[in-house]
C-alpha cells in the first residue's frame, strides 16, 4: 500500500491550499477543476494526479471551503510521563519536587500546569504501589528459598532437604519394610540428622502418600474402564479388574501404628 508521501495528490492538494491563503492566490474559490488543473505554474503538481481523481478531490475541497487542517497539538503528558518516570525512580526527583520546578525543567515546560500536578501525583502513587509489590515478591521469595531450596543447608527443617528426597524414594522402593525404624534410620547419614519421633513420622506420611497417589491412579484406570465398558455395550465389574487395587489394603494412622507398634524405638 502506498504510503501518504507517495500519493500525488496530498502534495497537490497542499500546492493549492498553499496558493489559496497566500498573499497573492492564484486560486479562487469560483475557479473550477479544470481551471486550475491546467495552470501552467503547478503543472507539475496537479498533473502527477489522475484528472478523474484530480476532479473529483478538487470539488470536495471546493466544497469545504478550501479549509486547512489544523495541526493537532502534541500530547506532551504522554511525551513527559516515561522521563518523569524514569526521573522518579532513580532519586532525580522526590516527593519534594514541586511541580513549579518542574516545569522549569526543559522536558516538562510544554506541559500544561493544570495537567502536570495530579497527573505527577498519581504517577508517584502507581510506582510506590509498585515499589510495595515487588518488595513483598522479593521477601516472599527469600522466605522460600529458605524454607525450601535451601533447606538442605537448615538444620532441623525437613521439607527441602536431602532425607526427605531420599526417603521418598525408598518408601517407594520399599526399602522401609520390615525394618525397625531406629535401624532403618540409621542406614543413611542423612536420616541420623532428625530427631528418631520426626523421622518415623515422614515414614508413615511417605507411606501414606504413595498409596493416595496409587489410589487415585486406580481411581482414573477404573473410570477408564468403566467408559470403555460402556462403549462396548457391556457391564463394568470390578472383577475385571486387571491390575493391583491400592484400597483393599489401605491403612488409617491407628491402624498403621498398630502394624508396627513392634518396631518402635
Amino acid at each position: 500500500m502506498a504510503s501518504r508521501d507517495d500519493n500525488p495528490w496530498f502534495k497537490a492538494k497542499e500546492v493549492i491550499l498553499d496558493d489559496f491563503h497566500g498573499e497573492a492566490p492564484t486560486i479562487n474559490a469560483s475557479m473550477d477543476a479544470a481551471q486550475v488543473y491546467h495552470l501552467e505554474k503547478y503543472k507539475e503538481f496537479f498533473h502527477a494526479v489522475r484528472w478523474e481523481r484530480f476532479r473529483a478531490n478538487y470539488r470536495n475541497l471546493q466544497k469545504g471551503g478550501f479549509k486547512k487542517p489544523t495541526k493537532k497539538e502534541p500530547n506532551y503528558w504522554l511525551i513527559a510521563k516515561p522521563i518523569l518516570h524514569e526521573y522518579y525512580v532513580s532519586k532525580k526527583i522526590t516527593d519534594e519536587t514541586t511541580v513549579e520546578e518542574l516545569l522549569k525543567m526543559e522536558e516538562f515546560k510544554n506541559v500544561p500546569p493544570g495537567r502536570l500536578k495530579p497527573n505527577f501525583q498519581n504517577l508517584k502513587k502507581r510506582i510506590k504501589k509498585d515499589q510495595g509489590r515487588a518488595e513483598r515478591d522479593r521477601l516472599g521469595y527469600l522466605r522460600d528459598m529458605q524454607q525450601h531450596t535451601l533447606a538442605k543447608d537448615t538444620d532441623g527443617e525437613w521439607h527441602g532437604s536431602e532425607a526427605e528426597a531420599l526417603l521418598r524414594v525408598d518408601v517407594e522402593n520399599g526399602q522401609h519394610k520390615k525394618k525397625k525404624p531406629k535401624f532403618f534410620q540409621q542406614e543413611r547419614e542423612e536420616y541420623k540428622k532428625f530427631h528418631s519421633d520426626i523421622f518415623r513420622g515422614h515414614i508413615y506420611q511417605e507411606t501414606r502418600r504413595n498409596k493416595e497417589s496409587a489410589y487415585w491412579m486406580v481411581k482414573k484406570k477404573k473410570k477408564q474402564k468403566k467408559k470403555l465398558a460402556k462403549q462396548q455395550g457391556k457391564k463394568y465389574k470390578d472383577d475385571d479388574n486387571d491390575f493391583y487395587d491400592p484400597v483393599l489394603d489401605y491403612v488409617d494412622l491407628k491402624e498403621w501404628k498398630a502394624n508396627v507398634v513392634n518396631f518402635r524405638l
